[in-house]
C-alpha cells in the first residue's frame, strides 16, 4: 500500500516455523509455533501454494504482515514500483481562484513582511541569537534513547531498533531474537511491540495503539 516504503526496503517480515504432515498436496503443521501459536496449512497447486492460518498468526508476523494467500512458483519478475507525484505539486488553480488568492497574498503577505520586521528587530534588540526559534528534529539514535527511557526494558536482550518512518515520526520495533534448534540460522524474533517518536516533540507513544 505503500510504494515509497517499499522502493526504500522498509517491508516488514515474519516466520513460522515447525513439522507439517502432508496428505496428498496438503501439509498441514502438526502443533501451534511454540513461541506465537500460530499453526498454517499449505495447499500445492500446479502454478502456486494456497497458505491457510489454521489459529490466529498474528503474533508470528511483523506489523502488517500475514502469511494466507497464494504464493506463485517459480522465478517472479520483480514489477517496476511506480511512485506517484505529489498531486498539490502539480496543482493549478482556475483563474477565479487564483484572483482570490492573490487578493489574499497580498494581505497575507503584508503581514508576514510585518511580522518578520518585529521579529527581527527583537532578535538585534536583545542581541542573543539563542533568543530566535533554531529547534531542530532530534535524530533516531536521540529518539531511540527516548524509546529506553520510557520502556526501561529489565532484559538485555530486548532489542529496540528504528524500522521506518511514519509521517515524520520515527518508528521502533521493541523484540527478542528466539533461538530455535530447529532453525540453522539466528533464528526468528518475537515482537513485544512498537513505539513512534514525533523528532520535533519528542513525544514517545505506542505506534500500535495510536493506529487502532
Amino acid at each position: 500500500m505503500d510504494a515509497e516504503a517499499v522502493k526504500r526496503g522498509v517491508v516488514n517480515v515474519g516466520e513460522v516455523t515447525g513439522t507439517a504432515k502432508v496428505d496428498g498436496d496438503v501439509a498441514t503443521q502438526t502443533a501451534p509455533d511454540p513461541d506465537t501459536g500460530c499453526q498454517i496449512k499449505m495447499t500445492n497447486y500446479t502454478g502456486y501454494i494456497q497458505v491457510e492460518p489454521v489459529t490466529d498468526c498474528s503474533g508470528a508476523a511483523g506489523m502488517r504482515v500475514h502469511f494466507d494467500g497464494k504464493y506463485k512458483k517459480g522465478n517472479i519478475p520483480e514489477p517496476e514500483i511506480a511512485v506517484e507525484d505529489n498531486a498539490n505539486d502539480n496543482f493549478e488553480p482556475s483563474e477565479d481562484e487564483a484572483q482570490n488568492n492573490n487578493g489574499e497574498a497580498t494581505e497575507e503577505d503584508s503581514q508576514i513582511s510585518t511580522d518578520n520586521e518585529s521579529s527581527t528587530q527583537t532578535g538585534d534588540s536583545n542581541g542573543d541569537p539563542s533568543s530566535q526559534s533554531n529547534a531542530q528534529p532530534i535524530s533516531k539514535e536521540e529518539a531511540r534513547q527516548l524509546v529506553v527511557n520510557y520502556l526501561h526494558p529489565d532484559n538485555p536482550e530486548r532489542i529496540i531498533e528504528y524500522d521506518h518512518d511514519d509521517n515524520g515520526d520515527y518508528i521502533f520495533h521493541y523484540y527478542i531474537v528466539v533461538d530455535d534448534p530447529n532453525i540453522e540460522d539466528d533464528g526468528h524474533t518475537a515482537t513485544f511491540g512498537w513505539y513512534g517518536v514525533n523528532p520535533n516533540t519528542k513525544e514517545v507513544y505506542d505506534y500500535m495503539a495510536a493506529m487502532d
